[in-house]
């Protein structure tokens, strides 16, 4: 599948690779990987408290440890992203040079957060839990549920993981002063380039005019209205009439028919963090293992995050898979065409081999995962009835649930 060579893929690499070996991390002047050995540092502490965390008799009881350590290490890989990348944009004098408009940066956390999705909201769930299901859920999104490792309080986790991913992207807008830029970013320019200046454009003379007129700087002389010389310098040939520059696509600027921008990605992005964790949340349910869904999950993201691609390639072989349609629930296609110009290789590579090329990318994904997360919901709903049947209440038994 063809994809500009300015995507979001590389520009998402060369951050990455930055910010862990470089010299400027979170927009400081360090030493090299002095970013790599923060994260290292960061990550063998999660890595020691889960272990930790592990040999208690309730490991559950110390999730706000674990989620208080991965909201750290994940802020600090997004913001010193999200820093680079806008360096590049607004560098001194303008010199810096990015591969894809600012908006591009929210594939780092959109990354992040679908491989960690499945790990935290995937679980058990107790009879007791599954007798008083909705205010279960609701206890979830409480500060005392979010410490506690339970499948409730799984997808509320993501969620505000996800909303602070989204808030530092507009804060780090504002370290630039460029707070107006937020809504706008995937129009930001990718690249600088220096362009010479266009030539002086002659005054226009009256026909068959013979003298010298003088203009904003520069001076043309005229012999029988031809232009022989500007500003002293000969001209053998009378300039050639400007061409009128091709009319370029019209743009689609509207909120639901455009490619989009941060309002519609920030929408997107977290309607597929609630859709997935939904659909995550109903195998744990529905299988009444973790391990399973946990397993099902990621064989569900690698095909969401592969399939399309393979299909493309086959597309551009001249012999198209209609799973190319899967396209519609990888958020990364719909980022891609917010941050591609319209009428580019890209999005008329979207627009021709999609069933529904006259959308925008970001709708239907954000409808279909919509959907998704709704079925996921309501599916859960006859296996927690058929969980809470499976055992008859036993006394205190909801006080060592929620100790």
């Amino acid at each position: 599948m063809a994809m500009s060579g300015g995507g979001i893929g590389v520009s998402a690499m060369l951050a990455v690779i930055d910010t862990w070996c470089g010299s400027g991390f979170i927009g400081g002047q360090n030493i090299e990987y002095v970013g790599f050995a923060i994260f290292c540092v960061v990550a063998g502490i999660l890595l020691s408290a889960i272990a930790m965390a592990r040999l208690e008799t309730w490991p559950d009881r110390r999730a706000g440890l674990l989620r208080g350590l991965t909201t750290l290490l994940v802020m600090m890989q997004v913001v010193s992203v999200y820093v680079w990348w806008l360096d590049k944009i607004y560098g001194i004098k303008g010199l810096g040079v990015a591969n894809s408009p600012a908006l591009g940066a929210l594939g780092i956390p959109l990354l992040i957060l679908m491989l960690i999705i499945p790990t935290f909201t995937t679980g058990e769930i107790y009879s007791v839990e599954a007798r008083k299901f909705g205010k279960y859920l609701l206890w979830g999104w409480t500060p005392k549920g979010l410490a506690r490792g339970r499948l409730a309080s799984g997808t509320p986790f993501i969620v505000l993981l996800t909303l602070l991913c989204l808030a530092a992207y507009a804060i780090c807008f504002a370290f630039f002063g460029k707070t107006g830029d937020v809504w706008h970013s995937a129009s930001l320019p990718g690249t600088f380039a220096t362009t010479a200046p266009a030539p002086p454009v002659p005054t226009a003379a009256p026909q068959g005019y013979t003298g010298t007129i003088s203009s904003r700087g520069t001076t043309t002389v005229y012999r029988n209205g031809t232009v022989v010389s500007i500003n002293g310098q000969p001209v053998t040939n009378p300039p050639a009439a400007t061409a009128a520059p091709a009319t370029a696509p019209a743009q689609r600027t509207g909120l639901w028919d455009s490619p989009g921008d941060f309002v519609q990605a920030a929408m997107m992005i977290l309607v597929f963090v609630i859709g997935f964790s939904m659909l995550c949340q109903f195998l744990s349910i529905a299988f009444n293992n973790r391990w399973v869904a946990w397993a099902i999950a990621y064989l569900i993201l690698f095909v969401i995050l592969v399939l399309p691609w393979i299909s493309g390639l086959m597309t551009d072989s001249g012999s198209p898979w209609f799973t190319v349609n899967l396209a519609y629930l990888n958020p990364f296609f719909a980022l891609g065409e917010m941050t591609e110009v319209y009428g580019s290789p890209y999005t008329v590579w979207l627009a021709k081999n999609l069933v529904l090329g006259g959308l925008p990318m970001w709708l239907p994904t954000t409808v279909l995962w919509t959907v998704i997360g709704c079925a996921s919901f309501l599916a859960t709903l006859p296996f927690v009835a058929r969980r809470a049947m499976t055992s008859k209440a036993i006394p205190y038994e909801e006080m060592v649930v929620s100790v």
